[in-house]
């Protein structure tokens, strides 16, 4: 019956809902969409071979 007595009191009441506050207490770790694909590598450029070339330097 003391257990009883304990609970309803107003020491218990504030013991009670603060472990419910902290029980409550969660930390949510949103890691996102995960790690980016790598950005494609450079390909060579080759010379279309036109009458104006367009990759020629001059």
């Amino acid at each position: 019956m003391k257990y009883l007595a304990a609970i309803f009191s107003r020491q218990g009441f504030v013991i009670l809902l603060l472990s419910a506050l902290l029980a409550a207490c969660t930390v949510v770790v949103d890691d996102g969409p995960g790690p980016r694909p790598r950005p494609p590598r450079p390909e060579p450029q080759y010379c279309s071979k036109q009458y104006e070339p367009v990759c020629a330097r001059r």
